[in-house]
């Protein structure tokens, strides 16, 4: 995972044909994390430099499940576990993670 470096915000990088391995799995858990505490709780600070890597298809469903565990944690820190609406997130959540394991072959970090 990049980190901030003496006041510098390092790029966050994913690459979604890197081989599966424990280093990649533990970076893009890491990276994930870091993008989605942004998005959640740091909604209008600066971006930092953000590279996805792969074919048109495998990006275009790294950024649905992102948006899809978005919308879950928010509504679990809004809602809390057992509202009807964060349940419903949820499904959809896994849904849309099963397509993006199916197509990349790269499990999603959060169940």
């Amino acid at each position: 995972m990049n980190n901030v470096n003496e006041g510098k915000i390092s790029k966050v990088a994913i690459n979604l044909d890197n081989q599966l391995n424990e280093d990649f799995m533990k970076s893009f858990g890491d990276n994930i994390k870091r993008i989605l505490k942004r998005m959640i709780y740091e909604p209008d600070s600066p971006p930092f430099p953000l590279s996805i890597k792969g074919d048109r298809r495998k990006v275009k469903s790294f950024v649905e499940v992102l948006a899809r565990e978005k919308d879950y944690l928010e509504a679990f820190k809004d809602r809390g576990e057992d509202h009807y609406d964060t349940q419903k997130k949820k499904l959809v959540l896994d849904k849309t993670a099963a397509q993006f394991e199916r197509l990349t072959g790269i499990p999603w970090p959060f169940k």
